[in-house]
């Protein structure tokens, strides 16, 4: 694991508060979607995966002004997978992505997850910044992966210890 991250969760994780997801959150959550995402997730979807059905968790990212970010994730032990995350554009570089990546990795720590996988576009440096950030590094290509595109995914994975 990369030793530029610690244990100790970062001045940005201290003001930013997580929380698990709710169907309150959703207009906000697909506002966010919608921002970042060239092919979002359709309403119907994002709300299966607020209601945590099987495997599957959201949580949100909250600052004083409301939602700025969200992450989906599936537990299946001894593994997680992050199936998506996104941050507000207006809250983009101000560690709340960090944050939440910092969140995942205690969570994994908490429950005896000893490995976590993600698939990540290439043209997305900064969430590949942010994941080698973290520990994890790339293991394989899923050639054509996204729909929307057919761009490649990159899939990452981290050991949990």
């Amino acid at each position: 694991m990369n030793t530029a991250w610690t244990d100790e969760p970062s001045s940005e994780a201290a003001r930013i508060s997580m929380r698990r997801a709710d169907l309150g959150d959703l207009d906000a959550l697909m506002q966010i979607e919608r921002a970042c995402f060239a092919a979002p997730w359709p309403r119907s979807i994002m709300a299966e995966e607020i209601m945590g059905q099987g495997c599957s968790r959201m949580e949100v990212a909250e600052e004083p002004g409301g939602v700025t970010g969200f992450m989906i994730y599936w537990v299946i032990p001894p593994e997680a997978h992050l199936i998506n995350l996104a941050v507000a554009p207006a809250g983009q570089g101000r560690g709340i992505g960090r944050a939440m990546v910092e969140r995942l990795l205690a969570m994994a720590r908490a429950e005896a997850v000893s490995q976590i996988f993600l698939e990540v576009r290439p043209s997305n440096l900064v969430a590949q910044r942010l994941y080698a950030g973290a520990g994890f590094e790339q293991i394989d290509v899923r050639r054509g992966y996204y729909a929307d595109n057919g761009e490649d995914a990159l899939v990452w994975y981290c050991e949990v210890g």
